[in-house]
């Protein structure tokens, strides 16, 4: 589970990276006028959403670390139980 969390969380890193890269290309773009003011606002929106998919994908990987360490715990015990028995 918790090499299901990593690679999650790694997944989010490198949609984050990407949102990064591409607001950057968005901010650096020189042409002016309708078109452009409409091409802005389309890869804005498209940050939007790939920084809440980051989002996302962090708190999923927090979730499953945080259900391993349940998992986990419930292992022993139930070990704990078998080698008292």
């Amino acid at each position: 589970m918790r090499l299901a969390a990593s690679r999650v969380s790694n997944a989010g890193d490198r949609v984050a990276a990407v949102a990064a890269r591409l607001g950057q290309g968005t901010d650096q773009m020189q042409f002016q006028g309708p078109a452009a003011d409409d091409v802005r606002a389309r890869a804005e929106a498209r940050v939007s959403i790939l920084h809440n998919a980051a989002r996302l994908c962090a708190d999923l990987s927090t979730i499953i670390v945080r259900e391993a360490a349940v998992v986990e715990a419930a292992q022993a015990e139930e070990a704990r139980r078998n080698r008292q028995d």
